[in-house]
Parts: C-alpha cells; sequence; structure tokens
C-alpha cells in the first residue's frame, strides 16, 4: 500500500480537520493539524483500499428487510396480573424527582459543566 492517496481518495485538509474537531468538540492545537491532516488523509486512503479488495469466500453483506414480530391478542389485563399497567405514583415513587406527571432529570446537554 502506498504512503500517498491517490488522486481520486477524498481530499482531507485542514479545514476539514477544524471542523471534525468542532463537531466532536475537541480542542486540536494548530500544531497538530498537519499530522492529522496526513493521518486522515491515510484513513481514507485505507478505506478506499479495502473497499477495492475481493474475497471470493465471503458473501457480500446484504441488509435483510425486517420481519414483524407477532403481536399479542388485544385483551384486557386485570391489574395485579404479570404485564398489567402499574399506576403513574408507583413508578413515581422510585424518581429521584418528579415535576407533576414528569420525571425531572439533571441537564446535560448545554449546560455550564459539559463545557
Amino acid at each position: 500500500m502506498p504512503d500517498t492517496p491517490p488522486l481520486d481518495t477524498p481530499q482531507i485538509g485542514p479545514d476539514d480537520v477544524r471542523k471534525i474537531a468542532a463537531l466532536a468538540r475537541l480542542r486540536v492545537a494548530e500544531e497538530e493539524i498537519d499530522g492529522l491532516v496526513e493521518h486522515f488523509s491515510k484513513m481514507m486512503h485505507f478505506v478506499e483500499h479495502l473497499a477495492d479488495a475481493d474475497d471470493p469466500d465471503c458473501e457480500p453483506f446484504r441488509l435483510e428487510p425486517r420481519t414483524v414480530a407477532a403481536l399479542r391478542p388485544d385483551t384486557p389485563i386485570n391489574p395485579g396480573e404479570p404485564g398489567s399497567p402499574v399506576s403513574l405514583e408507583a413508578w413515581q415513587r422510585n424518581a429521584p424527582a418528579t415535576d407533576g406527571p414528569y420525571f425531572t432529570v439533571p441537564r446535560v446537554v448545554g449546560s455550564e459543566d459539559s463545557k
């Protein structure tokens, strides 16, 4: 496998590395960008090389259609039987905090602590 990617391999540039880092919420120092450009370019070339590989013993991957699970009969279940509905109050007794009919959880995404 050659060290330099061929011309048909998508080219990765410094702006692409910065965008990937921003999407991944990573801080990348400017002196690291050239090394990452080279690393990502080699990765793209390797994936392209794998796509060209042919193994006659390996069947191609085919996404099979999903089968629908059989539905249970729509019959009422008496309270107390397995599978019967549980009251909201019973579920909320195990919750650390509630707000009316809702469970409350601490904010994770977009909070000041996540920066």
